[in-house]
């Protein structure tokens, strides 16, 4: 028996003002196996919540990470990843990326691990 399943690549929400960042990133988190949703601001992210179907949220280095995205995703999405990319990726290092949320709050430096398994 054959089986035919279609699994979607998991979705990761970035959000990110800057286009030309936005797109370096896009390209770092594609090239890990996920499809990158980019969208500018948070406010754009809530818009499109439900149709966006997101797996998990990276916040671009235009955040802080004591700012207030990371507390209005926290109660927008309680229950998936949110991490914030506290520098833009190179041609041979990727983002570093920290957790939002409090009570992991740890440096993730170029782990693609720390999303979901793709």
């Amino acid at each position: 028996m054959i089986s035919h399943e279609v699994r979607r690549r998991l979705r990761v929400a970035l959000v990110e003002p800057c286009e030309e960042g936005a797109l370096q990133l896009c390209d770092w988190i594609a090239k890990y196996g996920y499809e990158p949703m980019w969208v500018r601001t948070v406010e754009d992210l809530r818009v499109e919540w439900s149709l966006l179907m997101v797996d998990a949220v990276v916040l671009g280095p235009s955040f802080s990470h004591s700012s207030p995205p990371c507390r209005q995703l926290e109660a927008l999405c309680p229950d998936i990843p949110i991490l914030l990319a506290a520098q833009w990726p190179t041609a041979s290092v990727g983002p570093v990326l920290q957790s939002c949320r409090r009570e992991t709050c740890a440096a993730l430096t170029d782990r693609p691990d720390v999303l979901p398994a793709a």
